[in-house]
């Protein structure tokens, strides 16, 4: 990501990766969150 963006220049590039690189960790977060409301349900 770094080098597409500030070593050859390719900004929109560069953002594109970070933006999905970005929803992957969310898409991550999101599903470690549930399990994690579902261990609580299970154990208080």
């Amino acid at each position: 990501m770094y080098n597409e963006s500030f070593k050859k220049y390719l900004m929109g590039y560069g953002s594109a990766i970070s933006v999905v690189l970005f929803l992957i960790a969310m898409a991550i977060i999101a599903v470690y969150f549930r399990q994690l409301r579902k261990v609580d349900l299970i154990y208080g």
